[in-house]
């Protein structure tokens, strides 16, 4: 594998997402900086010492230089034109990363925005010298009643994206992987319950997993080398560094060099780099 990536998050779980990037091989770093609005408006998710549980990991200078430390590129997550494009240039971040979701509910009209969003957003990243990197979804059924009707990667080639990142991490949702440009596969590093047969679906840490008791028990999957474990009617579903290590050798055959890891903080890293 040629170039470790991982993401993070501001606050809980992931609180110590900085005393895990100084140990483990992490080429390029993504840390969430910005978030839209349910009104459309950009908005900078900044540190606040009177409340580290929810924005642990958000901007301030302190961790805008630790992350440049522990890292040779970084992309912020998520975006704005010109408020992002000054933002990497003033901080001498490497770029920006968009990860807009929701792709099923698109209208041909808001991929066509979408599309054209990237384009613009390209265009004045290359002109500071900046990347651009886009988060994307992954389908593994027929490509006939695929979820996301309006996606399709091979319009995103010519709008000059440095990096596709399909989130093939989404396991539980029932998705694969594809992608063109760049290509950097997303991969899991944490877990999840939910009740048997039912789509209450609960994101958790590896961390958290082993403090409800669902990972010590569990048996390992053949075929995603997760974590499995059944209390009751809950299923308890974790990633740890033999997953991770076991991915990678199935992306390292398949020709891909770059992998991204969702998520930093309350997790396992690969056993070596």
């Amino acid at each position: 594998m040629e170039k470790y990536q991982g993401w993070i998050y501001p606050g809980y779980p992931a609180q110590n997402s900085a005393a895990t990037y100084p140990q483990n091989k992490s080429d390029v770093l993504k840390p969430e900086y910005f978030t839209i609005t349910d009104s459309g408006i950009l908005s900078l998710i900044q540190y606040f010492p009177t409340n580290p549980s929810d924005t642990s990991n958000a901007f301030s200078i302190q961790n805008i230089a630790d992350i440049k430390a522990n890292s040779s590129e970084q992309y912020v997550t998520n975006n704005a034109i010109n408020i992002l494009v000054s933002f990497v240039v003033d901080n001498a971040l490497t770029g920006i990363e968009i990860d807009f979701e929701n792709f099923g509910q698109w209208t041909s009209t808001d991929y066509t925005n979408y599309k054209n969003l990237l384009m613009a957003l390209s265009k004045d990243l290359h002109a500071k010298g900046k990347k651009l990197s886009v988060c994307g979804p992954t389908w593994s059924g027929d490509p006939a009643i695929s979820p996301f009707p309006n996606w399709n990667y091979s319009d995103f080639v010519s709008l000059g994206i440095d990096q596709m990142c399909p989130m093939i991490y989404d396991n539980q949702y029932d998705v694969g992987g594809g992608g063109p440009v760049f290509l950097v596969a997303g991969i899991p590093a944490y877990g999840y319950t939910a009740t048997s047969g039912k789509w209450d679906i609960k994101i958790l840490t590896l961390d958290q997993v082993k403090a409800l008791n669902g990972y010590s028990s569990a048996t390992r999957d053949p075929n995603s080398g997760e974590m499995i474990l059944n209390v009751g009617d809950k299923v308890f579903v974790s990633s740890d560094s033999t997953s991770l290590d076991l991915k990678r050798e199935v992306l390292i055959k398949c020709g891909v060099k770059y992998v991204s890891v969702w998520h930093l903080g309350g997790n396992d890293w690969f056993t070596s780099a």
